[in-house]
């Protein structure tokens, strides 16, 4: 498709696609799977992923003008990724390890829309801190409901969660 010059941009829809919501997994199945099946190692290189991560996936959804890139006027929706753990090393290419050895794990701080919510692995914004906890409140509902739908056995999530 790339060759073809079609935009292919690289998302997570959420939980619903296998529970991770680690977009960097994504990446890397991604770029995994153009190379098995094209039977080309260079099928799609780490940059070309990176880019459908970023300005490729704000054009997919006709925001290229708004987020995707770092320049003045975008919103600056940034992640700093650790890649100085022993389990990272060596780097000889950050992209390429971003991609391929690099996953949610290593994440330490998160910028949306230039506002700081996650530093150091914690959160630092307060409606962030409260969306997260409105989310885990939900869960318990949801667990309960599924267990309306399925057969009768052990449930996994008796004890609920929080």
């Amino acid at each position: 498709m790339l060759a073809m010059g079609i935009n292919v941009g690289l998302g997570t829809d959420g939980a619903a696609s296998n529970n991770r919501l680690d977009l960097l997994l994504e990446a890397r199945t991604a770029a995994l799977l153009a190379k098995g099946a094209s039977g080309d190692a260079s099928a799609w290189s780490a940059h070309a992923t990176l880019n459908a991560m970023t300005l490729a996936g704000a054009r997919a959804l006709g925001l290229a003008d708004r987020i995707g890139s770092i320049e003045p006027g975008k919103a600056a929706d940034l992640v700093a990724v650790d890649l100085g753990a022993l389990d990272s090393q060596p780097v000889f290419d950050p992209v390429s390890h971003l991609i391929y050895v690099a996953g949610r794990e290593q994440v330490t701080d998160v910028w949306v829309d230039g506002r700081r919510v996650v530093r150091k692995r914690q959160f630092t914004d307060q409606l962030a801190r409260e969306r997260v906890g409105e989310m885990a409140a939900r869960c318990r509902v949801w667990h309960n409901r599924i267990g309306e739908i399925l057969p009768a056995g052990p449930r996994v999530f008796e004890s609920g969660i929080g």
